[in-house]
């Protein structure tokens, strides 16, 4: 028995469009109000892959470190952290051959909008700290109880130079202090250094990017096993990969 179309053929053409011609077009009709219910839905889709992809990152580093121990979980997120943060350290290296400070620091910010959440940054002199109201990422998984059961995602429970040196540390933000310490490795500072909260998932992590990296304090340094002005430079290359947010 033969059953009714789902969809118009227009329909169809629409769901095969990405959203954000499909806003553009909405524009270019002066249709303001399809243009924003576009803009949200956009939103809404991203969410939902941004998040899926988040437990997804976090469920295999629960079976990693919850089978292979600690050594085997770090080794695992520095080989992916190199996929994904060569590139954006190429980005910010461009930048500076440039002399664009204003690009690179942008370059900072747009990669952290990607986590869609409302942030608050200030500047001095010296940095730009930023703050994501709540975290778009790792807060998110605590405050939605991610850690607990049924989902029950790994705590790192020894203190150690990828937990910032504290206990029982959600096993995604460990990503923060290893994209740290590459940093220091490849170039003798942090591109960027994400300070975490002493209540993680309440209060939020802060973000700080220096102007001038080698300003960034002695203390940051310690929080993931380095020592200022001691590490070893390695120039390292990733197999292949896009840049993307912390």
């Amino acid at each position: 028995m033969s059953k009714a179309k789902l969809f118009t053929e227009r329909e169809l053409r629409e769901l095969e469009t990405p959203t954000a011609e499909l806003i553009q077009a909405a524009i270019d009709a002066d249709d303001k109000v399809k243009a924003k219910e576009l803009a949200w839905q956009l939103h809404t889709e991203a969410v939902s892959l941004h998040d899926a992809f988040g437990h997804w990152i976090t469920s295999l580093l629960t079976f990693i470190g919850r089978n292979y121990g600690d050594e085997a979980l770090e080794k695992a997120l520095r080989e992916s952290s190199i996929v994904v943060f060569r590139p954006v350290a190429q980005l910010y290296e461009q930048c500076e051959k440039q002399g664009n400070l204003r690009g690179k620091a942008e370059l900072f910010v747009r990669g952290l909008r990607c986590h869609y959440v409302p942030m608050k940054i200030e500047e001095d002199e010296e940095k730009l700290i930023l703050e994501m109201h709540p975290c778009g990422s790792g807060g998110r998984m605590i405050m939605d109880g991610c850690y607990e059961p049924p989902t029950s995602f790994l705590k790192i429970g020894k203190p150690q130079p990828m937990t910032f040196g504290q206990k029982d540390f959600p096993v995604y933000c460990a990503h923060a202090a290893i994209f740290a310490m590459l940093g220091i490795e490849w170039t003798g500072a942090p591109l960027f250094f994400e300070e975490p909260s002493d209540q993680l998932g309440k209060k939020p992590c802060r973000l700080y990017f220096y102007k001038d990296p080698k300003a960034t304090p002695e203390e940051f340094y310690a929080k993931v096993g380095k020592k200022k002005g001691s590490s070893r430079v390695k120039r390292q290359r990733p197999r292949g990969g896009r840049a993307v947010s912390p």
